[in-house]
Parts: C-alpha cells; structure tokens; sequence
C-alpha cells in the first residue's frame, strides 16, 4: 500500500499578486493605492495545496533558495500537511511571480523562474520519494523532464500540465506529452483549441487530453469524439484567476484517479473547484475542502 496519494513535482514559489483599483496601471504615476499579497504560489505550489484540501497525502520535489522566500514556503505547506523532505537548494533563490491583478479578474504576470532551466535534482532521492506515491503530477519545469523515465520505470501514473501550449508540436513539451498518460492542456493560446484537441487525441490516441477554454469550459473526449462541458456561471465574482487551471486538474485527478468517479463527474469537480479558487484573492480565504466540493456537486445536481 502506497504511503502517499501523489508526488507535486516541480513549479514551487511565492506570488506577490497587485490587486489594482483600476483598469489598467496608470504608468504616468509613480505611486499608485493598491493591495499587494504575498502567498505560495504557481503550479506546483497550488496543486499542493489544493491536494492537501482535498484531504489528499502530498509529497512535493522541487526547488528552492535559502532565503526569506523559500522559508516561508516550506512553512506555509509543511503547516497544510505536506511532505517537503523532497525540496532542493536553487542557488539563485526562490522562484517568484508578480502578478498584476485587474478590476476584471485579468491578470498580468512577470515571472522569475531562478535556476530552474540549470538545476538537477538528486535522482536516487527523488526516485524513493516517488516510490512512496500513487501517482506524480508534473508541471512543465525544464528540470523535472529528467523525473518522467524514473516514474514509468516504478509503473506510476502521470498527469501533466502543459499550460497555454502555443501548438501541440512544441518541442519543449514533447517529453512531457510523450511520457504522461493524463495531460491538462489550456486553450488560451490556441487559434483553434477544438482542431488542436483533436490533433493531440490522434497522434496520442492511449492518452486522456483535459482542455480548458476560459469561459466556454472544458474541451474533452471519448475516444475520437470530442466533447464540451460548460463553464459554471453561478457563485461569487471571479477576482482572482491565479490557480484556476491547477484546481481543474486537482479536482478532476482528485475524482478520477483517486475515488475512482466517472470522467464527467471528475471534470466538475474540477470545473467547481476551479469556479471557487477563482473568487479568493491570494491567501484570505482556505481553499476549498472536500465536504464543501461535494456539498456544492450536491446542490448543482439537484439544482
């Protein structure tokens, strides 16, 4: 039996989100009123988290510095629960990402990703930590690419976010489409996000393709027919798009790979996961917990 549910692998920092008065900056002012809020952030620090809420057992591998930010890090998820014996000395310092938040709920993000295209991590030490898991959830970090053969040569399952994939033959993520057996792809990017899906789902036809298209929901599939599930109007206003694809892909891993729900049903756990995630600026609220996801997929079906 498997000690832990899943292995976050790669994409740990600290987001410092602007939330702006107005739309947009007023670059002409030096000194604008705003609310600044520092809070573990992007992929795999989210997914983290999320699992964690979900009442999931998580082991991370990634890196960080030794310094303020990777400190508070570690705290922050070893406080939630959260296995941070799998984290690593970056040099260069703790990933970061400033985040320009609008009235709208857009965003503007300036990332830092350090030393993340020159860090190796400790293979042996990473392949024990897998070891241990049900299953390893990838962020797209160049350096965890080296994890993807330990985690086929221990016979565990992977799930990877490819973020906004400019076409589905970018060479930088081949490693990871290749070598996944789940793939979270969003559409943003896509001039034709359902003629890309069906792309993926014939060149890969033994692997499963979880699209997200913004407002218009979720592109998805059954064999070769692609499907739609549509977006969740209802709830609280979006204020905070940070972490919206990483609750998608934990609610659905959460339901499909873990409790064993149908496909659909795993998608709107993550599409109602994802709804909540959106409507909490930075660190001011807890995620959503699983009685209240499945509270809220109670009340949608008898709605």
């Amino acid at each position: 039996m498997k000690e832990y549910d899943v292995c976050v692998v790669g994409a740990f920092g600290v987001d410092t989100n602007v939330y702006l008065n107005h739309t947009p900056a007023n670059a002409k002012e030096e000194t604008q009123f705003v609310e600044n809020l520092d809070n573990v952030g992007l992929s795999g620090g989210y997914c983290a988290q999320l699992f964690a809420a979900m009442g999931k057992r998580v082991r991370c591998i990634g890196f960080c510095g030794e310094d303020f930010c990777g400190d508070f890090l570690k705290r922050r998820l070893a406080s939630r629960g959260i296995d941070i014996e799998g984290f690593f000395t970056d040099a260069q310092g703790t990933k970061r990402s400033v985040n320009l938040m609008c009235k709208d709920g857009s965003r503007k993000s300036f990332y830092d990703g350090k030393g993340s295209m020159k860090a190796l991590p400790d293979m042996e030490k990473c392949a024990a930590i897998l070891r241990s898991v049900k299953f390893a959830h990838f962020s797209i970090v160049n350096w965890t690419r080296y994890l993807l053969d330990t985690c086929a040569d221990l016979g565990i399952s992977i799930s990877a976010d490819l973020q906004d994939t400019p076409s589905v033959s970018d060479a930088y993520r081949l490693d990871y489409v290749n070598k996944s057996n789940i793939l979270f792809v969003s559409g943003v990017n896509l001039v034709d996000p359902k003629g890309a899906l069906k792309e993926y789902i014939q060149a890969y036809p033994n692997k499963l393709f979880i699209m997200s298209v913004g407002k218009n929901g979720v592109l998805y599939h059954q064999g070769n027919e692609i499907l739609r599930q549509p977006a969740i109007e209802k709830g609280a206003p979006v204020v905070d798009p940070n972490g919206a694809g990483d609750s998608l892909a934990v609610g659905f891993l959460t339901g499909y790979l873990l409790e064993g729900l149908p496909l659909e049903d795993s998608l709107r756990m993550g599409q109602s996961l994802a709804r909540h995630t959106c409507t909490i600026r930075g660190n001011t609220a807890p995620f959503m917990s699983r009685e209240m996801l499945r509270d809220e997929m109670l009340t949608e079906k008898q709605d």
